[in-house]
Protein backbone atom coordinates (compact mmCIF):
# COMPACT_ATOMS: atom_id res chain seq x y z
CA UNK A 1 0.00 0.00 0.00
CA UNK A 2 1.24 3.37 -0.72
CA UNK A 3 1.29 6.06 2.12
CA UNK A 4 2.63 10.01 1.81
CA UNK A 5 5.01 10.89 3.94
CA UNK A 6 6.43 14.25 4.62
CA UNK A 7 9.86 14.06 4.48
CA UNK A 8 11.23 16.96 6.95
CA UNK A 9 14.67 17.38 5.95
CA UNK A 10 13.65 17.78 2.18
CA UNK A 11 10.56 19.54 2.85
CA UNK A 12 8.65 17.56 0.24
CA UNK A 13 6.09 14.66 0.41
CA UNK A 14 6.71 11.48 -0.97
CA UNK A 15 4.55 8.53 -1.59
CA UNK A 16 6.14 5.07 -0.62
CA UNK A 17 5.15 1.64 -0.81
CA UNK A 18 4.95 -0.23 2.82
CA UNK A 19 4.11 -3.51 4.59
CA UNK A 20 0.99 -4.21 6.67
CA UNK A 21 3.38 -4.28 9.71
CA UNK A 22 5.06 -0.76 8.64
CA UNK A 23 1.52 0.59 8.26
CA UNK A 24 0.51 -0.43 11.38
CA UNK A 25 3.53 0.90 13.36
CA UNK A 26 3.27 3.99 11.63
CA UNK A 27 -0.37 4.18 12.54
CA UNK A 28 1.02 4.02 16.53
CA UNK A 29 2.86 7.38 15.66
CA UNK A 30 0.37 10.05 16.48
CA UNK A 31 0.86 12.59 13.14
CA UNK A 32 1.62 16.19 14.62
CA UNK A 33 -0.85 19.02 13.61
CA UNK A 34 1.16 20.48 10.77
CA UNK A 35 1.66 16.61 9.20
CA UNK A 36 -2.66 16.00 9.91
CA UNK A 37 -3.02 19.85 8.13
CA UNK A 38 -0.22 18.14 5.33
CA UNK A 39 -2.08 15.33 4.59
CA UNK A 40 -5.29 16.69 4.62
CA UNK A 41 -4.53 19.07 1.97
CA UNK A 42 -2.88 16.02 -0.37
CA UNK A 43 -6.65 14.85 -0.11
CA UNK A 44 -7.71 18.22 -0.74
CA UNK A 45 -5.87 17.94 -3.56
CA UNK A 46 -6.67 14.79 -4.96
CA UNK A 47 -10.12 15.41 -5.04
CA UNK A 48 -9.85 19.17 -7.12
CA UNK A 49 -10.35 17.45 -10.10
CA UNK A 50 -13.84 15.89 -9.05
CA UNK A 51 -14.19 20.05 -8.12
CA UNK A 52 -13.68 21.29 -11.43
CA UNK A 53 -15.83 18.70 -13.20
CA UNK A 54 -18.68 19.59 -10.69
CA UNK A 55 -18.15 23.26 -11.36
CA UNK A 56 -17.77 22.60 -15.23
CA UNK A 57 -21.22 20.71 -15.31
CA UNK A 58 -19.32 17.19 -15.78
CA UNK A 59 -20.53 15.62 -12.70
CA UNK A 60 -24.22 15.47 -11.38
CA UNK A 61 -25.18 17.46 -7.95
CA UNK A 62 -25.52 13.50 -6.95
CA UNK A 63 -22.51 12.27 -8.58
CA UNK A 64 -20.04 14.73 -6.62
CA UNK A 65 -22.17 15.25 -3.00
CA UNK A 66 -20.12 12.49 -1.38
CA UNK A 67 -16.70 13.95 -2.62
CA UNK A 68 -18.38 17.44 -1.34
CA UNK A 69 -19.30 16.33 1.78
CA UNK A 70 -15.66 14.78 2.50
CA UNK A 71 -13.74 17.91 1.77
CA UNK A 72 -15.59 20.19 3.76
CA UNK A 73 -14.80 17.77 6.57
CA UNK A 74 -11.44 18.28 5.58
CA UNK A 75 -11.69 21.89 5.49
CA UNK A 76 -13.28 21.77 8.68
CA UNK A 77 -10.68 19.81 10.00
CA UNK A 78 -7.68 21.69 8.81
CA UNK A 79 -9.35 24.95 10.25
CA UNK A 80 -9.84 23.42 13.68
CA UNK A 81 -5.66 22.25 14.15
CA UNK A 82 -4.56 26.17 12.72
CA UNK A 83 -6.93 27.07 15.31
CA UNK A 84 -5.09 24.66 17.93
CA UNK A 85 -1.66 25.83 16.81
CA UNK A 86 -2.25 29.11 17.29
Amino acid sequence: MKKAIYNKDTRTTEYVELTEEEINSLNDIQPTAEEQIRELKIQLENTDYKAIKYAEGLLTEEEYAETKEQRQAWRERINELESEMS
